[in-house]
């Protein structure tokens, strides 16, 4: 592979290589061997690929794309094959989302850690227009840039679902949110909460919204959540 000549090669090459890696050990190889590939063949890519991501120069790839401070680009690239090598990407989404570099949103909400979690909290609270995105609720689907903070905040909520208790302040303003999917998203993570986790005055919160939504679909899912029958 002409690419593996490189000592330092690109975030794609490595990005590619380690596509390539899990294709061969994966569940597609047999497909793979269906159309037409050889065992040979296979075990080739599997080895070159491998070679590839051992090289010190790819881990160093990863770091510099990591380090630097383009909203987009290298820094996602090298983010997302981070953990190949062994390198937590989380702390750098958050730094970026501090410094307002892109947007880490769903990024920073892929962790299983309430601490983290808190975190992500503690920034949309000090970052985001909540009076704004929480101003009622009308039947937008929040596209375009005027919904920026709106957008954000549908990817903190739609996740809190996993953290019962937590974030309840966020999953409020969803509620009266002035944009369809958030207030969607916010019916969701109660749901998923359950009632036994829902805090005090979250019943009356939601019972508020259900008389003011405007939209018969988001209405009738507030009222299967107070009746406790909303599905999935």
């Amino acid at each position: 592979m002409h690419a593996l000549a490189r000592e330092r090669p690109t975030l794609e090459v490595i990005s590619t290589a380690g596509d390539l890696k899990r294709l061969v050990d994966g569940e597609q190889s047999s497909r793979l061997r269906a159309t037409g590939w050889t065992a040979q063949a296979l075990l080739d890519v599997r080895t070159h690929a491998a070679a590839l991501l051992q090289k010190p120069g790819a881990r160093d790839a990863v770091v510099a794309g990591l380090a630097r401070n383009d909203p987009w680009g290298a820094p996602m690239i090298a983010a997302a094959i981070a953990p190949q090598f062994g390198i937590d990407p989380w702390p750098r989404y958050l730094e970026r989302q501090q410094q307002r570099i892109g947007e880490n949103w769903w990024y920073l909400m892929q962790t299983d850690d309430p601490v983290r979690v808190g975190q992500v909290l503690d920034i949309a609270r000090s970052q985001l227009d909540l009076a704004k995105v929480g101003s009622g609720p009308t039947d937008s689907l929040g596209l375009g840039q005027e919904f920026r903070d709106d957008s954000a905040l549908d990817f903190v909520v739609q996740d809190l679902k996993r953290f019962p208790g937590q974030g309840w302040d966020l999953i409020e303003i969803g509620l009266r949110a002035r944009t369809v999917r958030l207030r969607n998203m916010a019916i969701n993570a109660l749901r998923d909460w359950g009632r036994g986790a829902w805090p005090e005055g979250a019943e009356d919160a939601v019972r508020d919204a259900f008389t003011r939504e405007p939209e018969a679909d988001v209405r009738e899912r507030f009222r299967m959540l107070l009746a406790g029958r909303l599905k999935d």
